[in-house]
């Protein structure tokens, strides 16, 4: 939704316990080519060196589908440091 354009993920890292899961990646055009960011709010932050090219999320298990709970695109830091405490998610999904 954010991007507003037609997106693929390649996962990098996909952990899962329990009703909880953990993914890193970065999103792709449908071609499988990298994202063109022109046009979205992060082009400023490629504009400016501050964006680095992933993705992570967590997801939880509501009923027999995934809901994303929360999401960073392209942080420079790590943006998930505290999602274990904030949203009483399994720490190990996050190693």
């Amino acid at each position: 939704k954010e991007l507003k354009k037609p997106v693929v993920f390649r996962i990098d890292a996909l952990n899962v316990q329990n009703e909880w899961a953990f993914l890193r990646g970065a999103p792709l055009q449908k071609s499988g080519k990298p994202m063109d960011y022109r046009g979205t709010r992060y082009q400023k932050l490629i504009d400016a060196g501050t964006f680095d090219d992933w993705i992570c999320a967590l997801l939880r298990k509501e009923a027999r589908h995934w809901r994303v709970v929360d999401h960073v695109i392209g942080a420079t830091d790590v943006p998930f440091a505290d999602w274990a405490e904030r949203y009483h998610a399994p720490a190990g999904i996050f190693k």
